[in-house]
């Protein structure tokens, strides 16, 4: 085979790979989230932090994110009414930046609103009267065995 054809097959190959090759992903925790939750966003290092990086999902809207230690990080909070799914999240570094994407999952949250009343007792006036009555004679009784001794 000559040259001038391996180089076109080799070239070929790379670049069938490079456009087959995964974006670039992005970093939400925790994941899954509850409605309502605060979210941490980060590039995991892979924008510019001079350029500066917005975040933009259906979940939380938009948000900058700032400069950390070593990448760009921003809190966001899950929307209080957000339905369980999956939500999309873009993370766009610059302007006209390579755009960063993840995924976070919001679950259903159990409902707030008891089912059932508290189990406390019967629930009618005077079922406990003989347990009252006894008791409170019981304690009179202790009550005067224990003077008795106290006088003598």
């Amino acid at each position: 085979m000559p040259s001038g054809r391996i180089l076109t097959v080799t070239l070929a190959a790379v670049a069938a790979l490079g456009l087959t090759a995964p974006a670039a992903r992005a970093s939400v925790s925790p994941d899954p989230v509850s409605p309502g939750q605060r979210l941490r966003l980060t590039d995991d290092g892979r924008c510019d932090m001079s350029m500066g990086a917005k975040a933009s999902s259906p979940l939380f809207g938009e948000a900058d994110l700032a400069a950390g230690a070593d990448r760009m990080v921003a809190g966001v909070t899950a929307a209080p009414t957000a339905s369980p799914g999956t939500y999309g999240v873009t993370i766009r570094c610059g302007a006209g930046g390579t755009p960063l994407t993840a995924t976070v999952r919001v679950r259903a949250t159990p409902s707030a609103e008891p089912s059932k009343g508290a189990q406390a007792g019967t629930g009618t006036p005077g079922a406990g009267a003989p347990q009252l009555a006894c008791g409170t004679a019981l304690l009179g009784f202790a009550l005067t065995a224990l003077r008795r001794r106290r006088h003598r």
